[in-house]
């Protein structure tokens, strides 16, 4: 993915863990947003120009197998806005499919980042309530 000005935008990441939650989605975030951990999270280190399986990538654009989906199923409903797709790559990883990354495929995002703009906004509610159901339905639930 590209922004309008044509500049790169990582869209290959890893899973969130509980700490990059919190890096996140707290209003620590602004201070930790070249931390080792927050780059790790976002695929910095992922060599973006070979085609590779990754964690998840932006659901800005995807491309799906149709039998994919009629096995994991459409994006959780139980979410309003934000963390759909991680959410379904992650049951596609639960399911055996592997989710890609394919560098020659671009597209421009017009990325507007609302969650990221003020931590008291309704935008930065609606990404914690959706991480929050992403740990409950696949990380703490997963592991019973």
């Amino acid at each position: 993915m590209v922004y309008p000005n044509g500049s790169f935008q990582f869209s290959a990441r890893r899973f969130p863990n509980f700490k990059t939650f919190l890096i996140i989605r707290l209003p620590i975030r602004r201070f930790l947003v070249n931390s080792r951990l927050n780059l790790y999270h976002l695929g910095v280190d992922i060599n973006h120009k070979k085609n590779q399986p990754v964690d998840w990538v932006l659901g800005a654009c995807m491309l799906i197998r149709r039998k994919a989906i009629e096995e994991i199923g459409f994006f959780d409903e139980n979410y309003y806005l934000y963390v759909e797709d991680i959410d379904l790559c992650f049951c596609a990883w639960k399911k055996g499919w592997q989710v890609w990354y394919v560098p020659k495929a671009k597209v421009i995002h017009h990325y507007q980042a609302k969650s990221d703009k003020n931590f008291l906004s309704i935008y930065n509610w609606y990404h914690f309530r959706s991480m929050l159901w992403y740990f409950w339905k696949n990380i703490l639930k997963f592991k019973k």
